[in-house]
């Protein structure tokens, strides 16, 4: 494996499949995490949109610069997408990325705070399964919650381990994420369902309780919420997110922080 945990595509063909999966036009900008060698990123500007590419090696700088020299449109900046901030970026961007296994849950924090209309993910299946889980399954979790909560979440290809240099473990599977939910506060959803669901089997009654602070029952009820007996690993995207705007609702009339 490469130092920056990268396997790299060596197929064509699964990157020409990869940016027909994106849906751009030349009026959109893209957001590359990781170049890499180059194989996304030249089929995605060969589109003609406006492509911004992280990388965080920068001992690729040169064979980046060499392969994509005759596109104009493209922009290489070698530093960690993980340290991008929001307004560094234009708006409305497309991201496109082939994410590092052992990134994976940040990556995705960092896709859902930066608020990108489309998501194009190449991720290790297992990450996938965990990605796409429903409630009660058993890789349903707080990736899933998050994930789910923004945007709806689809695989869309399997890519073979053997398309990849030095091949990985397993086989890869290419997600597609459309935005649906644009939360304010990430960061305080982000530490609300994390809480939640560090403690996946117990009923969701008994961890609401450790929120609130009080009369659970009382609480909910005031703010039109049922009370919550199933377990915390079987509770819908839906049912966390009517919480998280309960528990606002009441932290503000209380002036209290949990976290």
């Amino acid at each position: 494996m490469h130092r920056f945990g990268q396997h790299f595509l060596i197929r064509g063909q699964v990157a020409t499949d990869i940016v027909k999966v994106v849906e751009i036009s030349e009026t959109d900008t893209v957001i590359e995490i990781g170049a890499g060698r180059g194989s996304l990123t030249k089929p995605l500007a060969e589109t003609g949109a406006r492509v911004i590419s992280y990388e965080v090696d920068a001992s690729l700088k040169k064979l980046l610069q060499f392969k994509l020299k005759s596109f104009g449109n493209v922009e290489l900046r070698f530093k960690d997408f993980l340290t991008v901030e929001p307004s560094e970026l234009p708006r409305n961007c497309v991201c496109v990325g082939n994410i590092p296994y052992y990134i994976s849950k940040e990556i995705i924090e960092k896709i859902v705070q930066l608020s990108f209309k489309r998501a194009i993910l190449m991720i290790q299946k297992e990450f996938a399964d965990k990605m796409t889980a429903y409630p009660g399954g058993k890789n349903y979790r707080y990736i899933s919650v998050l994930a789910q909560t923004f945007y709806d979440v689809q695989r869309v290809m399997t890519v073979s381990k053997k398309d990849f240099s030095p091949p990985p473990s397993v086989d890869s599977v290419v997600v597609k994420m459309e935005l649906r939910n644009d939360i304010p506060n990430f960061v305080e959803y982000r530490n609300f369902i994390r809480f939640l669901l560090s403690s996946p089997g117990k009923n969701l009654s008994s961890v609401l309780k450790q929120v609130f602070k009080g009369d659970t029952n009382k609480i909910l009820k005031k703010l039109n919420l049922p009370m919550m007996n199933t377990k915390v690993r079987r509770t819908p995207i839906e049912t966390f997110l009517g919480l998280y705007k309960g528990w606002l609702s009441w932290k503000e009339q209380n002036s209290l922080n949990v976290y």
